[in-house]
């Protein structure tokens, strides 16, 4: 078995569908053999029906396990010799799935790639960073490009190289060696949602691996959709709650608790900010929001622990 590709699936039927189709012509298109695993977490949409009317083997859930711990069930399930992690709310472009498989068949410390994160506005995403620290942690906070929402024009792609190293690789689509999913094992299944990527890079890279994006390996990515029923509040919730479990696990206790302080002087402060502008209905909008966010943030400090 050549290729597994795994997809978690939540209420959202007509992307999964473009996204099982995609997989399904790559792997005819390479002429390998490929298998595509579609774990259902609770959809209430035809969701499973539509997986299993193109093929796929699903996993149907009885409750909604979150990304990672949904991601680990079909990662136990994979045969292929290199496994892939795609969103529903993605889809290969042509070519993309060969392009990855030789980048990691040509190198033999390359680890794990990724595609080039194409927005179906045409703009490409920048999805190569380093790893987290805590100053750009502090700026991603503020708003600055270090958030990671760096939106490139495609005729500014050829200025870089072919296959960009890269610290961490987005979990909407990555591809990893048969080898380094034994060595490194799954997600952290203790992550509902958010912030298990990153994490499962920095082990694939303490483990010695390189990563890479191939920019010749376009995919597109609708983006949000797969988090769609999730509100904005706890959505920087458990933003905030990966990465502190990050800085716990591979930094320190004392650089989690700077990123918590950081974390919260800078929702107050926006929170002030909004304060200021509150007779607009937007502002009152965003100002509640940042309440509720501090709340959960408070409240769920154990949690965060």
């Amino acid at each position: 078995m050549e290729y597994s590709v795994v997809v978690v699936s939540y209420n959202q039927c007509s992307f999964l569908y473009r996204c099982l189709q995609s997989v399904k012509a790559e792997i005819k298109r390479s002429g390998r053999e490929g298998e595509t695993i579609v774990v259902d977490n609770n959809s209430s949409d035809a969701s499973v029906e539509v997986a299993r009317q193109l093929g796929a083997q699903v996993y149907c859930s009885e409750t909604n396990l979150g990304f990672a711990a949904a991601n680990n069930i079909g990662l136990s399930l994979s045969q292929g010799r290199f496994v892939m992690l795609l969103n529903s709310d993605a889809a290969l472009f042509p070519g993309s799935l060969t392009a990855l498989a030789e980048v990691l068949d040509g190198d033999p410390e390359m680890g794990a790639v990724g595609g080039l994160e194409v927005r179906p506005n045409g703009l490409i995403a920048r999805t190569w960073w380093p790893y987290p620290n805590l100053w750009r942690d502090a700026l991603a906070l503020l708003g600055t490009p270090f958030s990671g929402n760096v939106l490139l024009k495609s005729r500014n792609i050829k200025r870089f190289p072919a296959i960009i190293i890269t610290s961490v690789l987005p979990g909407y689509c990555i591809m990893l060696k048969r080898d380094v999913l034994d060595q490194v094992g799954g997600l952290d299944g203790s992550l509902f949602f958010y912030g298990e990527d990153v994490e499962w890079s920095w082990r694939i890279g303490k483990a010695g691996w390189r990563m890479a994006v191939v920019r010749d390996a376009p995919v597109l990515h609708i983006g949000r959709a797969s988090s769609a029923g999730i509100n904005s509040s706890r959505r920087h919730y458990l933003l905030a709650k990966g990465r502190l479990n990050l800085y716990r696990k591979h930094r320190s206790e004392r650089d989690a608790r700077i990123y918590f302080y950081i974390l919260v002087l800078s929702v107050l402060f926006q929170s002030m900010l909004s304060f200021l502008l509150y007779p607009y209905p937007p502002a009152r909008r965003f100002s509640a929001g940042k309440r509720t966010l501090l709340r959960m943030l408070f409240l769920g400090t154990k949690a965060l622990s």
